[in-house]
């Protein structure tokens, strides 16, 4: 569930992974680098948390179909 501090909502990386649709493997490897997250800490514990905002314009990113045409 995901956790409001101050107004914003902010996701474990499990929760982060799951509403992007991928691993957790894949969210720490490959997501949190290409787009850049900030992740945060919380207290003393070691989980890391996401900002809900930033991971929104990822879920707006369609793939491109190769090789098929093109039209403008």
């Amino acid at each position: 569930m995901p956790e409001e501090i101050e107004g914003k909502l902010y996701l474990t990386t499990a929760e982060a992974a799951e509403y992007l649709g991928v691993s957790q493997g894949w969210f720490t490897r490959t997501v949190v680098s290409k787009y850049k997250l900030q992740g945060y800490k919380r207290g003393v514990g070691r989980e890391i948390y996401y900002e809900k905002i930033d991971l929104e314009p990822i879920l707006s990113l369609r793939p491109v179909e190769v090789g098929g045409d093109e039209e403008d």
